[in-house]
């Protein structure tokens, strides 16, 4: 070693003592510094080079990526559902197989889309949307969320005026036999949109089951149907038995007077006391001047709710025929009946002062 070190001195004393080959040297180490130099500044670190290569190699694989082409109808992409359809009728008569897949996927919120869409579009594909939704049953799945914050009952009262189906109506009524309160009340929106003179019978089987069905909110889609309802619970009073038949008669005296009042009238001669005092009240709620005669009969009823009743009714009727029952009435033992009879009696005297000088 020490000989290879004496040789190293040598060579080196000796490029000194030539100037020329010293500079040469110096210039070549350097030039090869600088070229060493540019390759580490242009070459990337390894780990940096290895996240670059993964991060491509995941884009490659990933499937669920899906860009966009250019190539294709940017509608299919990025258009709502209901934008489509209308898109697609400009071209078709038809709705494709694929927008009725896409229909099927989305159901039953898909329902308001079909709706906006044949608002927008007529003929044959409009029909075909329509008969979608009712082979789709696309109101009744609609129905089956009711009451929840996105799906309203108006939805569902514009589906039935595009494409009535009757077999979607016991449905909607049974919605108000719901234990959900928003349900019910969604159900009651609903039934009263409708205004369907159809959903009657279901709606009067639901009154006469106040163990299943709130009878306030059936009475409620009953009032607003107005005198069709009125009518069809008349002819039904017959044969409705003396328990729900107070029921039937409160619901009929919140009525518009104009329905038929002889079945009423005829209950003023029933065996249940209820049923008797029922009908007393719905009579006078209904201004039934042509009751005046029986309700003055049932005056002398042995039932005190019952002559009370009367006693109002006939207040309520103000019919001066009837002042000499009223009379009977004001001297009763039982002090409702007392006092239902005096006012009655004022009402009359009222009513006859103001019309006595006319």
């Amino acid at each position: 070693m020490l000989i290879l070190w004496q040789k190293i001195q040598s060579f080196w004393y000796g490029i000194q003592a030539n100037t020329g080959l010293f500079w040469l040297l110096v210039g070549v180490l350097t030039l090869i510094a600088i070229i060493l130099l540019a390759m580490i500044l242009r070459s990337p670190p390894h780990k940096n080079t290895s996240k670059a290569v993964a991060i491509r190699k995941n884009l490659d694989n990933d499937t669920s990526f899906v860009p966009v082409n250019a190539d294709k109808d940017t509608a299919e992409l990025f258009l709502p559902l209901a934008d489509k359809l209308i898109a697609e009728a400009t071209q078709r008569e038809g709705v494709s197989q694929e927008l009725l897949q896409k229909i099927q996927d989305k159901m039953p919120e898909s329902l308001e889309d079909v709706l906006l869409a044949i608002k927008k579009i007529k003929g044959s594909y409009a029909d075909d949307l329509r008969r979608i939704i009712s082979d789709e049953k696309l109101m009744l799945l609609y129905a089956r969320i009711l009451g929840q914050a996105d799906y309203q009952p108006y939805t569902l009262a514009a589906a039935w005026r595009e494409c009535p189906d009757p077999t979607v109506l016991p449905a909607f009524v049974e919605l108000l036999a719901s234990r959900d309160k928003a349900v019910q009340m969604s159900a009651v929106r609903l039934l009263t949109a409708l205004n369907e003179p159809q959903c009657l019978v279901y709606l009067a089987s639901a009154l006469l089951q106040p163990h299943r069905y709130v009878p306030a909110r059936v009475a409620e889609v009953l009032v607003a149907l107005g005198e069709s309802a009125a009518w069809l619970l008349c002819h039904l009073l017959p044969e409705i038995s003396a328990e729900n038949k107070p029921l039937v008669l409160s619901v009929l005296s919140q009525m518009q007077p104009g329905y038929p009042l002889e079945q009423v009238i005829n209950c003023l001669s029933d065996n249940d006391a209820q049923v008797r005092r029922a009908a007393a009240a719905t009579l006078g709620d209904a201004n039934a001047l042509i009751a005046t005669p029986d309700l003055c009969k049932a005056a002398a009823d042995e039932n005190w709710a019952v002559r009370s009743a009367v006693a109002k009714a006939l207040g309520q009727i103000a019919e001066p025929a009837a002042m000499l029952f009223l009379q009977r009435l004001a001297e009763d033992e039982i002090w409702i009946v007392s006092i239902n009879a005096r006012e009655a009696l004022r009402r009359i005297e009222s009513r006859n002062r103001i019309e006595g000088p006319a």
